[in-house]
């Protein structure tokens, strides 16, 4: 029950963030994004367990003044699944909140494309974290922890709609030997 308040409560925020914005959009715009991603979790020393990663989310950019450069920070919910064994138990999965904060160069094309290279910090909040020990039974992991990552990439927007790849490093404690997270984000979203 706690868990569906806390997505309540994230989807009205959302609903209030992505109220649209009379500005002019050269000055700032929002986005709402999806994005899958194949990633990897590795523990220190040891080697990578493969598994997936699905994240909804919502960015607003703001012009620095300095037409095409853009500071974009959000919010998005995450969740990631891995395959296979580590530390001789089934591999974990988890979900969480992310805060993305990127500078943007976004580079006009012509006037229905433009091409966004980007860089940037994330935070990620671990809310529940779980795997199966020997027997098979679900136990909740100690690995509620704030993550951070860096990232980059590129966007391509068509009008409205944008599609683009990025790459994470995350460093994370959710490992007992520490170790790292690394995903590579397909991502399908549109501006207003």
């Amino acid at each position: 029950m706690k868990h569906i308040k806390f997505i309540a409560l994230f989807v009205a925020v959302f609903s209030f963030c992505t109220v649209a914005s009379a500005q002019d959009e050269a000055e700032k715009f929002n986005s709402v994004y999806v994005s899958y991603s194949p990633s990897w979790l590795t523990p220190g020393g040891g080697s990578a367990t493969f598994g997936n990663s699905v994240t909804i989310g919502w960015n607003q950019a703001y012009n620095l003044g300095t037409d095409p450069l853009f500071l974009e920070f959000g919010a998005a919910l995450q969740y990631a699944k891995f395959n296979g064994k580590w530390n001789e138990v089934n591999a974990p999965f988890f979900y969480g909140v992310k805060m993305p904060v990127s500078f943007m160069c976004r580079l006009e094309g012509n006037s229905n494309f433009k091409f966004a290279p980007f860089v940037g910090v994330d935070l990620l909040a671990n809310l529940r974290n779980e795997y199966k020990n020997a027997s098979g039974s679900m136990t909740n992991a100690d690995m509620r922890d704030l993550s951070a990552s860096v990232h980059g990439g590129f966007r391509c927007y068509f009008t409205r709609l944008f599609c683009g790849a990025s790459y994470e490093y995350y460093w994370t404690k959710q490992l007992p030997s520490g170790g790292h997270m690394t995903l590579l984000n397909l991502t399908f979203g549109f501006t207003f």
